[in-house]
């Protein structure tokens, strides 16, 4: 055993806390942890009641929650200060599940008053008197920290480090003199940008706030568990804990290790019944381009949850894929990849979609295959004000026509992609874009007509769409064929990354899939992915985004994996409660 610090007993605590409770309701999504920044878990005060969301609970003050039939109840571990989990009592406010932690923060000897928009927490007086590390083996080590007092924590995790911020001080010593044991590698997603760097064991504090950063086993993952007057980190492949819980009527939220082909993979799922939840398509902005956390799109939509969706340019942040919300189509199908289409309460179909719009004017006919999308393939393109209110060349040379009233307005040479030539979109028309010479002579006044489809047949139907691939499982069967949808190398049989998936079981329930690195290894390739879906009683399943844009939120927490490992996203699947 390393050991980093010496024990003393020196812990202050308050003999006698106080509670500025509000009158009346008041709430928000911010907390304040002993005078440290405010960290993002909503709240309420209601009838002198305090609550917390029980993700916030979970990934931002190290609670931890266990299994769970009933969502109006929730089995909590109180920090490792009694023997087994006890229940919270819990409600359902459409975005988010609030526990009633008052009397645990009580008996923890913990304050709190509303300060502004934020509610302000204050815990037992104490101070991280140790922190001794040991190796149990090539593949396990474990982190002890002594607090003297329960103090809430954050755990998280990059691609080479792990880090816990305590929200208490540290004894002077153990910031003055880190220890570094030594540096192992790290494990990186394919395709993502990231550079591997090897870091050491070290000790980082300020106030009232102390980090402790450790390094990271390939294929490893860290998890913190309160042990009453501590906390102890435990390090290996399968230190993921697991677990099922109702969260909200329709809403089954499991974190479980599934076995296929001898791996075991790390899966985050959340189980949804389309009789009480409804789901849509969903942006983080008012147009189709742009790019933002799943976080931030769920929660400006005020959606309980959400999961990354199809694929976008990443540079340009322009959709690449079929999106369409409530029988409006905002972005086009492309290279006839599949997508996922539903009604409001389900009667979900997936297929290789194709969309195509017969283009007629008194100067001829014309096909055209794409709406509001990046790919600039093909000899016409069509921009609506769902693009943004000004359209930029994707390539050279492109003629624009702006169309009102069903004629051409006005005609513009686009010159070079590089020029930054803009042009608006009217708010009562659009732009056709012509490519490679197409559409040289529609000149103003020009009459045009727009009749559109898209095939399989059905999807004409079907009020909301969300393109991505490639198909996963149909009917039962693996049907993976990334060529076929013209997906590139990095699609390829021996690719591994993290992965998002949507799958429709035989109950008609959907399940919205995460599955990140596996035990010792890295995520699963695409055809580990679809056997694995198909072994658990998948009937259909989608592959959507994946790489650093797997991202599962729920109830105002990302509950897959660190923030700081995720990209921003174009677009996502929003589940919404009653």
């Amino acid at each position: 055993m390393k050991t980093f610090g010496i024990i003393l007993a020196t812990v202050f605590i308050f003999s006698t806390p106080t509670y500025s409770l509000a009158q009346g309701s008041q709430q928000g999504t911010e907390v304040t942890i002993n005078g440290n920044a405010a960290v993002s878990i909503p709240w309420r005060l209601r009838s002198n009641q305090l609550q917390l969301s029980d993700t916030g609970l979970m990934y931002q003050m190290g609670l931890r929650l266990s299994s769970s039939e009933n969502y109006r109840s929730q089995p909590v571990d109180a920090f490792g200060t009694v023997k087994s989990f006890q229940p919270l009592a819990a409600t359902i406010d459409r975005q988010y599940r609030y526990l009633d932690v008052t009397s645990l923060a009580k008996n923890l000897g913990w304050r709190w008053q509303v300060v502004g928009n934020r509610l302000q927490v204050t815990t037992a007086k104490t101070e991280i008197t140790a922190v001794n590390a040991s190796s149990l083996g090539s593949d396990r080590a474990e982190i002890q920290i002594e607090t003297g007092a329960v103090v809430p924590w954050r755990l998280s995790q990059d691609a080479t480090s792990g880090f816990l911020t305590i929200y208490t001080a540290a004894k002077p010593t153990l910031i003055q003199a880190p220890v570094a044991p030594g540096t192992v590698p790290g494990s990186i997603e394919p395709g993502d940008e990231q550079n591997i760097t090897n870091t050491s064991f070290k000790v980082t504090g300020q106030d009232q706030k102390t980090v402790i950063q450790f390094p990271i086993k390939l294929g490893s993952r860290a998890r913190a568990i309160g042990t009453g007057k501590g906390i102890k980190i435990e390090m290996s492949p399968t230190a993921m804990p697991e677990w099922k819980i109702a969260w909200a009527p329709g809403i089954i939220w499991q974190q479980k290790w599934q076995s296929s082909a001898g791996q075991q993979f790390p899966l985050s799922i959340l189980e949804l019944d389309p009789q009480k939840v409804s789901l849509r398509p969903i942006l983080g902005q008012a147009n189709v381009v742009g790019s933002s956390p799943i976080g931030d799109i769920a929660t400006s939509n005020r959606a309980a949850a959400a999961i990354n969706g199809g694929y976008f340019n990443r540079i340009t942040r322009q959709p690449l894929g079929a999106i369409k919300v409530k029988g409006k189509w905002l972005s086009s199908p492309i290279l006839g990849r599949a997508a996922l289409g539903w009604q409001e309460k389900g009667g979900w179909q997936i297929g290789r979609l194709s969309y195509s719009e017969k283009i007629t004017s008194s100067r001829g006919q014309v096909v055209n295959n794409l709406l509001n999308s990046g790919l600039s393939q093909g000899s016409v393109g069509r921009y609506s004000i769902d693009w943004g209110n000004a359209y930029q060349p994707l390539t050279n040379n492109e003629l624009i026509l702006t169309i009102q009233g069903g004629k051409v307005q006005q005609v513009t040479s686009g010159g070079a992609a590089s020029a930054a030539v803009t042009v608006p979109i009217p708010r009562d028309g659009y732009l056709l874009i012509g490519r490679g010479g197409a559409l040289a002579d529609w000149v103003v006044g020009t009459t045009v007509q727009i009749a559109a489809n898209s095939s399989p047949a059905g999807f004409d139907r079907l009020p909301n769409v969300l393109g991505a691939g490639p198909w996963l499982v149909q009917q039962r069967q693996v049907v993976l064929d990334a060529p076929a949808e013209k997906f590139g190398g990095g699609f390829g049989p021996q690719s591994v990354a993290a992965r998002s998936a949507i799958a429709i079981n035989a109950q008609g329930k959907l399940w919205v899939i995460s599955a990140l690195d596996r035990a010792g290894g890295k995520g699963p390739t695409l055809g580990e992915l679809a056997k694995m879906l198909q072994e658990m009683g998948a009937v259909d399943a989608l592959n959507l985004d994946g790489g650093s844009s797997t991202s599962l939120f729920l109830g105002g927490q990302l509950v897959n994996r660190s923030p700081a490992t995720t990209a921003k996203v174009n677009n996502g699947l929003g589940i919404f409660l009653p």
